[in-house]
């Protein structure tokens, strides 16, 4: 995953990415890897070492169908203009609003403030 993203930056296929990752230890993917320096900045529903926390069981189909990171990531980009807010700004809220992970930002932290 990382090399393939030092290959799309040095290729110049992107200008800037943000990256929203929901999964259990989601920071491994990151932690120590994700270098400043690609333009990428990315979020995750935990750290490297901790569980994500599902939520909205379904009893007819034995499973949740969201995760704590992710609700709160998309009911704050439906509520806020996220023309107005920044990525740091929505961080921040979501981070807050996370109770059972701890939300975490990698890569490059310019990017969160526009």
């Amino acid at each position: 995953f990382m090399s393939a993203l030092k290959n799309m930056h040095a290729n110049g296929k992107y200008g800037q990415m943000v990256i929203y990752v929901e999964t259990c230890y989601s920071g491994s993917m990151f932690k120590n890897l994700l270098p400043s320096n690609l333009n990428i900045y990315a979020t995750t529903a935990a750290n490297a070492v901790e569980s994500s926390y599902a939520c909205y069981w379904d009893q007819r189909l034995h499973t949740c169908l969201g995760d704590l990171y992710s609700v709160n990531w998309m009911a704050n980009s439906d509520y806020y203009n996220l023309n107005k807010e920044t990525l740091y700004e929505q961080f921040v809220k979501v981070r807050i609003a996370t109770t059972r992970s701890h939300v975490q930002e990698y890569g490059d932290m310019a990017i969160s403030n526009k």
